[in-house]
C-alpha cells in the first residue's frame, strides 16, 4: 500500500463556521409529506441545544432546492417518500454533494428493505418515523453531536503504512469482531459481498434501532453468502463457525476466556450504547482482548464518531490482529483517522481489500494453530 496522505478537511469542514453559545449549530432540514411529522420533528430539533431547523421540503425537488440555498448539515428524512424516494434522493445526495442523512421509517412498515439500502448507500442511521417528540429528540440529538464533532475537526489526516505485516504473522483467529457504526453499513456490505464463508464466528456490531432489528438481521442473511442469525439476546453461549453474529443497539456483549459470548441488557440508569463512557462496541473488543489475547481479530469500518477505535487499540496491544478501512466510503468518517492517531490499526484498506485479508488470515491456519 502507498505512503500517499488523505485529509478529511474537505469533506469535515463544509461551509462557513455557525457558533451558537459556544456550540457549532448544526443546521437540519426535514423532509417528510406529512405535516404533522414534520411539526414534530421540528419541536424536537429545536429543543436540541446547538441545532436548528433551515427548512422544510415534501418531495424531492423541494429538498434538492433546499440542499442549494439552506445548505444543511444534516438531514431528516423519510424513506419511502412518494414518487422519488428517500432511496433515490440519499444515493443523488451522496454523489452531487455528500450531506449526513438520517432517514425515517414507520416502525410497524411490512417492508423496511427501502431503508436498509439507504443506509447501504450512505444514511448515517435508520429512526422510526416519530408518533412524539421525546425519544425523536434523543435519537436526533445524538446524531447532531456527531455532525457537530465532524464538523468542527481541523484536517485530521490519515497515513497509511508503508509495509503492511505479513499475514502469517498473526495467530490464528478465535473470533472475529465488525466494528459498523453509523455510516458504514455501505462498506460493510461491500466488504461481505467479496468474502466468502469463514471457519471462524463473526460478531457484527450495528447500529440499528431495536425496531428494525430482527428485519435487518433478516435482510442481511438474504444478501450475503455467510449465514446471519441474531445474538442470543441473553445468557451465555457458544458460538458456532461459519456464522455472523448481529449485536443490536440495545446489547451489551462481552466475551469470556472461552470465545463464549454473554449478553446482558445495560446497567439500570445506563444507555444502550454502553457502560459510562465506553461504548458498546469498545466494551466488546476490552473483553476479546482480555479473554484471547493474540487470537482477537477486530475489524473498524469509517463511520462517523468514536466507537471501537480505544478496543481496537486494546486488541493490537495484546498482538490481536486489527484491521480499518481507508479511505473511508462515508464521507464524514472519523472512526479510521482516530485509529490511525492512535495506532490502533495494523493493516488498512478498501471493503475489497479487508475481505482479502480476513479470508487469508483465517485460512491461512489449519486447526492446529500452525501456518499452512
Amino acid at each position: 500500500m502507498s505512503d500517499e496522505i488523505f485529509s478529511l478537511e474537505a469533506a469535515l469542514n463544509r461551509g462557513k463556521s455557525r457558533s451558537s453559545g459556544g456550540l457549532t449549530v448544526v443546521r437540519v432540514l426535514i423532509v417528510d409529506d406529512n405535516a404533522t411529522v414534520r411539526q414534530i420533528l421540528g419541536d424536537a430539533v429545536r429543543v436540541i441545544a446547538g441545532a436548528d431547523v433551515c427548512g422544510e421540503a415534501i418531495d424531492s425537488e423541494e429538498t434538492f432546492d433546499l440542499i442549494s440555498r439552506a445548505k444543511p448539515d444534516l438531514i431528516v428524512m423519510r424513506a419511502d417518500l412518494p414518487g422519488m424516494s428517500g432511496l433515490q434522493i440519499t444515493r443523488s445526495i451522496m454523489v452531487r454533494n455528500p450531506v449526513p442523512i438520517v432517514v425515517m421509517i414507520d416502525a410497524q412498515s411490512s417492508d423496511p428493505e427501502i431503508a436498509f439500502e439507504s443506509l447501504r448507500s450512505g444514511a448515517l442511521a435508520l429512526i422510526p418515523r416519530p408518533v412524539s417528540g421525546s425519544e425523536t429528540s434523543d435519537v436526533i440529538g445524538h446524531m447532531v453531536a456527531c455532525v457537530r464533532t465532524a464538523m468542527t475537526r481541523k484536517g485530521a489526516q490519515f497515513r497509511i503504512p508503508d509495509t503492511p505485516p505479513l499475514l502469517a504473522s498473526f495467530s490464528p483467529p478465535r473470533l472475529i469482531a465488525l466494528i459498523a457504526d453509523a455510516g458504514a453499513t455501505g462498506s460493510l456490505m461491500r466488504m461481505l459481498d467479496d468474502l466468502p464463508p469463514l471457519s471462524v464466528p463473526v460478531l457484527l456490531s450495528v447500529d440499528i434501532d431495536n425496531a428494525f432489528f430482527p428485519a435487518f438481521v433478516s435482510w442481511l442473511d438474504a444478501s450475503i453468502r455467510q449465514e446471519v442469525v441474531a445474538a442470543a439476546p441473553s445468557g451465555e453461549g457458544v458460538l458456532a463457525p461459519d456464522r455472523i453474529y448481529v449485536l443490536s443497539s440495545e446489547m451489551i456483549a462481552t466475551v469470556t476466556p472461552g470465545a463464549t459470548l454473554s449478553i446482558s441488557a445495560p446497567p439500570p440508569g445506563q444507555s444502550s450504547a454502553g457502560i459510562g463512557d465506553v461504548s458498546a462496541a469498545d466494551l466488546l473488543l476490552f473483553t476479546m482482548a482480555q479473554s484471547l489475547g493474540s487470537a482477537a481479530m477486530a475489524v473498524l469500518f469509517g463511520h462517523i464518531g468514536n466507537a471501537g477505535v480505544s478496543g481496537l487499540l486494546a486488541i493490537k496491544r495484546i498482538g490481536g490482529c486489527t484491521l480499518a478501512e481507508f479511505p473511508a466510503l462515508c464521507p464524514f468518517a472519523q472512526a479510521p483517522v482516530l485509529a490511525s492517531q492512535i495506532h490502533a490499526s495494523e493493516i488498512c484498506g478498501s471493503p475489497a481489500d479487508l475481505a482479502i485479508c480476513l479470508r487469508d488470515i483465517a485460512d491461512c491456519h489449519d486447526k492446529t494453530g500452525r501456518v499452512s
